[in-house]
Parts: structure tokens; sequence; C-alpha cells
């Protein structure tokens, strides 16, 4: 790159917030919004270390050298260009494209999500309450108040808990003065709205934005919520535990004047009595939140003090990958393997001596044996379900982390951001994973050797060698007639290949072991669906068939939006609806390999996003995916590496980037044609060919520094682009002939 390009300082848009690095599974991700428009991003280390140095006083150039010192590698003059186009389209530096602003001054009311047994109820804007509130409070949070009043609080709950024996006798009394009871329930629903307000006050005073308050129900259980946006985007990680901790110091606070009230009534009193059982479930539901448990407080406190973003699943994911023997489980920090391990053994620490309360009070509260049997039907409501499921040989509902009210919001418009993989590894982080490490079959989840299929004169597949890793997801690309699917059907065990062997999960997959079918999940371009049936009954056959429990259909219905259709026959769903319940079907049943044939064919683009996070979701718990695509960007964003087929042969394997800087071709340059002739265009400095296309003049170089410098003196920046080598380009010159074709 010239010298010209890399002393040019390009700054970030003033409207961008960045947020603290937070390990998730294995990997550091950084929150990114664009303020001006509500959008959203994650960045890996690597994207996150340029943008953050984006400042209009560095120079490229010193940005380069600070880079390849951290990550001991030096940034092209291909990734430059490649990274802050990408920077600019999405309005993050200075002077960048910005999608319409007018938007983000509204604020969208996000509809209520009812349903049986679970659902949310959007009940008010919060803002004017928060507002008034911030300005009574003001005063007292500052850190010289707030420090002194937080530790008056604790001291409260401290004796009000040295006092729960005395509060229990009495509250065991309460159902004698049964015209109390509206009252204190009614007191303990204030209670609650409080406490969610509570999260909003601090999320507010530290720069967040509470957006609404709700009721979630997920019956029989029920209470409030308040949703407090930018909680990631705060710099210290204590504010965001002050606001997860904010409920529950509401809670304490809450208590004071009732527990004064408590201790000036003579014993005996009927309000003296209510009040005891006021107290006692403020105080039970306060330790209840500071459970280690999500997506309660404690929960929320105990992950934002580690600086862990979904510390349970990951938790969860690094357990089972190692249990397994997953070489994934190998690529975690040692923080995150301390954190991971230690995270179950903190849980039962708190949970066990709770479970201990709770016998403890029912046992006092009943007279014998009817404690016992209250605590028999809760037990058994909690057992029960999973036990008769894995004695019938079905796995266990699956434990998914509930999404926190105060950690995640309803986005406004989060969208991923497809950074270039040249610069790091995907935004998961994940290793990539390369063609020639795959040497061990142990560690392949795929192994395709010297395959053969052929349909009369026509060979279909022509000596295919491949091997796909356990973790790995895998494009195969091509056009019609290229051989991809005859090879997709030949590892889903549909096809027999003439000659060859092909491993499949450590097995032959014609062989049709339905110990292995049940760990594949499949999504062909015609899905077949059963008729007659709704999209949900659908699904919970397909979950039926295959062991699954019956919540993953309705899961699965909601994860791909077919919300709206769930009681819509599957012949009368339109084709993109199809298109996402064949999908839903594929993995309604956490398969540990997914074959995906044009997945995102008749998805609308956000779904089609959406689709993309998904994949990278079911990658990043270490499952395999195999999917064939005509969408070459699509296969360049999300593939760890892929195979080109052609005629019946794969022609190239390796990672997407790798491939495309094999070729080593020029960097082309789109000018409006008024601007620049294609005359002055070849006479500019490092020009090898110019010419025109459509309404502009192309040019060709392998200095776009220096000639973009000369252009824009000439004709200005507004309307250029360039494009860079694709994987289209790489198809191209190892076929010689158009992907489309």
């Amino acid at each position: 790159m010239t010298a010209t390009w890399l002393d040019q300082s390009p700054a970030r848009a003033a409207h961008v917030a960045i947020g603290p690095g937070m390990l998730r599974g294995a990997a550091l991700v950084y929150p990114v919004k664009n303020t001006s428009t509500g959008a959203r991003y994650e960045l890996g280390p690597r994207e996150h270390f340029v943008l953050e140095r984006l400042d209009g006083i560095r120079t490229l150039d010193a940005i380069g050298v600070d880079y390849a010192a951290a990550f001991d590698k030096r940034l092209g003059e291909t990734a430059w260009l490649q990274l802050l186009s990408l920077f600019g389209s999405r309005g993050l530096l200075s002077g960048g494209e910005a999608a319409e602003p007018a938007a983000a001054a509204k604020r969208v009311k996000r509809e209520s999500k009812k349903g049986f047994p679970a659902g949310d109820i959007v009940m008010f804007d919060p803002e004017p309450v928060i507002g008034f509130l911030l300005r009574v409070l003001r005063p007292v949070l500052t850190r010289r108040v707030a420090i002194p009043v937080v530790l008056a609080l604790i001291a409260v709950e401290a004796v009000i808990l040295a006092h729960v024996g005395e509060l229990a006798r009495e509250s065991w009394h309460f159902a004698k003065q049964p015209s109390l009871i509206p009252m204190v329930f009614s007191l303990y629903g204030v209670s609650l709205l409080i406490h969610e307000l509570g999260h909003g006050v601090i999320g507010e005073r530290f720069g967040g934005r509470a957006t609404e308050v709700g009721l979630r129900y997920r019956l029989p259980a029920l209470g409030f919520y308040c949703t407090v946006e930018d909680m990631p985007l705060f710099r210290s990680r204590w504010r965001r535990v002050a606001t997860a901790a904010a409920g529950v110091a509401a809670d304490v606070a809450f208590q004071v004047p009732f527990y004064v009230l408590w201790a000036a009534l003579p014993a005996g009193d009927a309000t003296r009595t209510a009040i005891a059982m006021l107290l006692m479930y403020k105080t039970a539901g306060i330790l209840f939140n500071l459970l280690p448990l999500p997506p309660l407080d404690g929960y929320l406190m105990l992950s934002h003090a580690l600086n862990i973003s979904r510390l349970a699943v990951s938790s969860g994911v690094y357990i089972s990958q190692l249990v397994h023997r997953n070489p994934a489980a190998r690529r975690y920090p040692r923080r995150a393997v301390v954190a991971y391990l230690c995270y179950p053994l903190i849980a039962a620490g708190f949970v066990l001596p709770a479970v201990s309360g709770v016998c403890w009070y029912l046992l006092s509260a009943f007279p014998s044996p009817y404690g016992w049997l209250v605590i028999g039907a809760l037990v058994l409501l909690n057992v029960a379900p999973p036990l008769v499921k894995r004695l019938r040989g079905k796995r266990p509902a699956q434990v998914t982390e509930a999404p926190s009210p105060v950690e995640t919001p309803e986005p406004v418009a989060t969208e991923p951001l497809p950074l270039p993989a040249r610069l790091s590894t995907s935004l998961s982080t994940r290793e990539k994973v390369r063609m020639d490490a795959i040497t061990d079959s142990a560690t392949a989840a795929i192994v395709v050797q010297h395959v053969r299929k052929t349909y009369g004169a026509v060979s279909a597949c022509r000596d295919v060698s491949l091997s796909v890793a356990e973790g790995e997801l895998f494009g195969v690309l091509g056009p019609n007639g290229a051989g991809k699917t005859t090879l997709i059907e030949i590892l889903e065990g549909l096809r027999r290949p003439d000659s060859g062997t092909v491993s499949v999960l450590g097995a032959e997959p014609w062989q049709r072991d339905s110990r292995v079918l049940l760990r594949i999940g499949v999504q062909t371009q015609a899905s077949a669906f059963f008729t007659r049936l709704t999209a949900l009954e659908h699904l919970e056959t397909v979950a039926a068939l295959y062991g699954a429990p019956r919540r993953a259909a309705r899961e699965a219905i909601e994860r791909f939006g077919l919300t709206a259709s769930a009681g819509t026959r599957v012949e009368r769903l339109s084709g993109g609806q199809r298109q996402r319940l064949g999908i839903a079907a594929a993995l309604v049943h956490d398969p540990d390999l997914v074959f995906l044939d044009e997945p995102t064919a008749a998805l609308d683009p956000r779904a089609r996003l959406d689709l993309w996070d998904l994949m990278r979701e079911i990658r990043d718990r270490g499952k395999t995916i195999v999917y064939t695509t005509h969408q070459l960007d699509e296969a360049e964003a999300l593939c760890d590496r892929v195979a080109i087929m052609s005629g019946g042969r794969v022609v190239a394997v390796g990672d997407p980037l790798e491939l495309v800087d094999s070729l080593d071709q020029p960097v082309r340059v789109f000018v409006p044609c008024e601007r620049i002739s294609v005359g002055a265009a070849r006479g500019l400095p490092g020009v090898e060919e110019a010419r025109t296309e459509g309404a502009s003049t192309v040019i060709a170089t392998r200095a776009p520094g220096l000639v973009l410098s000369a252009v824009t003196e000439i004709a200005g920046v507004q309307g250029i682009r360039t494009r860079t080598a694709s994987l289209e380009d790489v198809y191209l010159a190892l076929t010689g002939k158009d992907f489309a074709a």
C-alpha cells in the first residue's frame, strides 16, 4: 500500500458506541452500536482493535504497525479496503454511509407475546416514571452517598434475617386473617414493580435506556420485567453489576418502613401478622433473586462481575465438549476454563441451602405429614417429566438460558456484521480448521475417499475425496450439475456410491444405522411435509419421530419466526414459510451433524441474516454443518472451509479467503463515467487496465491506494466503489466458466 494511502487518518463516527469485551464461549466479543440508527453489531478482538483506533489522529500506517505487534500479522491492501468499506457501509466511520436516522428517534413499542403457558404482556413505556425518579433520587445516586446507603440496606436485611424465625412463626397464623390477604398480595405486587423500576433507574443513571415494563408469565410463575438497553456498552463491569443488583436494593428499601411498623406493633396484632407475611415473602424473594441461576439478578451480577456473557450456556457447552472429548474444548482460555468449571459448583452451593430453607419452612408451616406431602409434590413436578421421558427413551428437554429482562432487550435493528475472515476468525472467533490438520478420522465428522457415482453415461461424482472436521461449518459450492447434490445425498445415506468409502460420524451412512440417523438433521431443497397438518403439528410429529421433547417443536416455531403461522396447514404456507419450516424440522432434535441444501433460498433478507446467526450459534456449540449454496458471498462470510465442485470433481478445498488470496487478482475501482474517461484513467500511475462497464469506468490495479488517491483528486469521492476478488472469481479461474452457468 502506498505512503499516500497509509498516511490517511479516517475517524470513527461520533454516534458509534463501543462496549468492553465480554467472554462468550472461548472468545471475546465486543458490542458496537450505531446510536443514530439503533443498529447493533458484535466484533471480534481484531476488528475491535482497528475500529477503536480510528480516531482521526492515528494514521492507517500507525494502526497497521500496532496491529502487527498485537496479532503478529500485517493488514494487506485488500484487507484494509474491505474493512474500511464495511465500516463505512454500516455508518461506523465519519462521512460513511448511514441508514436513515429518523427511525432511531422514535420508541417502537414491542408487541405483546401472549401464549400458553408462557408469554410477555407489554404494559407501558417507563421513561416518564424513571425520568421523574431520576430527578428525585439524583442526590442519592452518587458514589459518596450510594455506598453508605447500600451498606445500610445490607445491615437492615441482616436484621430482618435475624428475626426470620419470629416472622415465620407469626406468618403461619396469617390464614386466620383472610380479610388482609388482598392487601398483602397487592403490596407484594407493587414491590415487584418497584424492583423492576430499580433496574431501570440505575440503568439510565449509567447511560442505558429503559424501554418497556411488562408482565412476564411462565405458568404457574409470573412477575414484572423491565427492559434496559445498552447495558453491554457500559464501560465498567461494576456499573453493569450495580444495574443488575438495583432490583434487590429496591426490595430491601421497600422492606424498611414495614419492618419498622412490624417492630412497633404489639404481638398478636392482626396488622403485625399481615406485615410478617409480607416481610417473609419479600425476604424469600430477595434470597431467591440472589441465586446464580438464569435469568435471576444473582446470575446477572455474577456474569457481569466475571465479565462473561451467557455464563450458564457457555459453561454447559464447555463441560459437554469436555465430556465428549471434543477438540474444541482445548481452545478455551484458562480464565474461561476455571469459570465454566466453577460455575456449577457455585450454583450448587447457593441452590442447596435455598432448597433446605424452603423445606424447613414447609415442614414448620404444615403439620406432619402434610409438609412432607407438599415437598414431595414439588419434587415430583420437577423430576417426573424428564424422568418419564428418559425411561421412554426420550431425551430430557434441553435447558436453555432464558433472555434476561435487563441484559437482553428486544433488538431495534440488529444485524450480523460479516467481517472479512482474513482479519480474524469468524465473529464467534472459533479457530479456522485447516484441511491439512485433519489427518485422523477420529477428529473428523465426515471422511470421503475416492467416491464415484454414475447415472448411466453421466458421472455425477468422479473420485471425490474430502474431510469435514467436527464443529466445522463446511460449504459445498458449484453450479447445477456439478455433483454437489449427489455428494450430499451419499453423505446422508440416501444414495449408495458405486465405489470409494464414506464415513459419517464414524459409521457408513448407507447402512442406515438408526443410532447415526438420530444424530443427523437434513433439509432438502424440496422438503416433504405431512399434509393436512399445521406447521406446529408437523414439527411435533418430526420431534416425536426423533425422540425429542414436544416443547422442542414450539421452540423451533418461535426461533424461525413461524409463531403467527403455527396453526396454518403446511400446504397453505408461502414458499418462504415452507423453507423456514423445512430448516426447523432439520434442527428440531438438536442433531450433531446438519445437512442444509440451499437453506437461504426463498428467505427474505431479514430471515437470511437470522439464519446466518443461527448457523454460527450451532457451529459454536460444537455441531457440524455441511451446506450447499449458490450464494458465494454467503459462503465467504460463513464457512470455515469450502469445497468447489465442477463436473463431478472437487477442484478446490480450503479457507474461502485463502482461496481468494491465491488468485492475486487486481482490485477494481468503479468511477462514474462522467467523472473520468477511460483515456484519463489509463494515464494514472498504477493502472493496469481501464474500460467502460455500463455507467462506470472500471480501473484494474494492484496499487489501489495510489490509484484511489489520484482518482479522488480528479473525480472526488462521491460514487466511487471498489471490488476485490471473491469466490466467484476463484470459481471462474478454476473452471473457466461463470458460476451461474
